[in-house]
């Protein structure tokens, strides 16, 4: 979130964001996921049946690409379903166990 839009809100709407995230809408993540998906399928078949290696970075890019959608969901799903409570809690216990391994 850029600066001047952070301050342009109230300290009670950001507090607000904090406590309850905007709901993301799924569906349309989930039909990104599954037009990445039909892209690289359709690569990975002309890259099978041609046998060319050049066409072999066209599929790599949509893999890369499902790997950034499939990231950026998980985050969102992440950030819409734990609260900062629970999450600060799961920080705390994990930095403890981090400092025991160290």
């Amino acid at each position: 979130m850029s600066q001047e839009k952070f301050q342009s809100k109230s300290w009670l709407r950001r507090l607000w964001e904090q406590l309850v995230p905007p709901m993301v809408d799924f569906q349309v993540l989930l039909q990104e996921q599954c037009i990445n998906l039909q892209a690289a399928v359709a690569a990975l078949d002309e890259y099978l049946q041609q046998a060319d290696p050049l066409l072999a970075p066209k599929v790599r890019e949509q893999v890369r690409e499902g790997h950034r959608l499939r990231d950026r969901n998980l985050a969102l799903l992440y950030r819409s379903f734990i609260t900062p409570i629970l999450d600060s809690h799961f920080e705390s216990r994990t930095a403890s166990f981090l400092g025991m391994l160290l």
